[in-house]
């Protein structure tokens, strides 16, 4: 969650992000991370980018229908 949380709110733009939680545990975990949230520099953001492209572009398929 740190990573995908961090990396959401590091891009331009982006001022919260929506997380569900499914337990309090999972609740408070989140707001841990979101306190202690320092936004990511380019070579961070890059690496997420690197290891999700694939992920992503087979995710992201239904975007060529329109």
């Amino acid at each position: 969650m740190h990573q995908a949380m961090g990396y959401t709110l590091s891009l331009l733009g982006v001022h919260c992000c929506v997380i569900a939680a499914e337990t309090v545990a999972q609740l408070e975990h989140n707001v841990t991370v979101a306190r202690a949230f320092k936004p990511l520099v380019k070579s961070e953001m890059a690496e997420i980018e690197q290891r999700t492209a694939t992920t992503w572009q087979e995710n992201t398929f239904f975007r060529s229908w329109t």
